[in-house]
């Protein structure tokens, strides 16, 4: 299996219990009604906005684990990427035409009037992670993990959604049927 399949699988099966070292850098995100929130936005059909977030925010934290890092600006700026919210698919009107090269700054945006002044890597983190759709490249190794493991994951989210094959391989990896996620 790989890194990048066991990763992504873990990250759609998480708990605290499995993983409280990650949850320590994420719990007090995660209770914020804005990302919680987020859990009634679609993304990636059938993925909610908070499951694509959660499931990039573990990746990059996994990440920073094999390649070096700091794991908690990963895994925060990794939660905090897609921190919009709208259903980018809604094209009723002009707003979200361009939402793959704007939503980057309103993540940024968003998890800076939630948070506070955020440190440089974590909004560069935020701010980046759509290289090399956006030309900008991201500054910091975090960024880069978190723009790798936002690819990762969209790939992933994809797959399983348009392919049985991937289905069943998720499911006999991690012994849960995907529409029970």
């Amino acid at each position: 299996m790989s890194f990048a399949w066991q990763a992504y699988c873990a990250a759609r099966t998480l708990t605290p219990e499995k993983e409280p070292a990650y949850f320590a850098h994420v719990q007090d995100l995660l209770a914020t009604k804005e990302l919680q929130s987020l859990n009634e936005i679609p993304h990636h059909i059938p993925t909610t906005l908070l499951t694509h977030v959660s499931c990039v925010s573990f990746v990059a934290w996994r990440l920073t684990q094999k390649l070096g890092g700091d794991a908690r600006v990963a895994a925060r700026g990794g939660l905090l990427h897609d921190l919009y919210y709208y259903d980018w698919h809604d094209f009723s009107d002009d707003t979200h035409r361009w939402h793959g090269v704007l939503h980057p700054s309103r993540a940024l945006k968003n998890a800076t009037a939630l948070l506070g002044e955020l440190d440089q890597r974590t909004a560069n983190a935020i701010v980046r992670h759509m290289f090399p759709f956006t030309p900008i490249p991201p500054k910091y190794r975090e960024s880069i993990l978190v723009s790798v493991a936002d690819k990762i994951c969209s790939y992933y989210d994809v797959m399983l959604a348009r392919f049985a094959s991937y289905r069943a391989r998720f499911a006999r990896d991690t012994g849960i049927a995907y529409d029970q996620l």
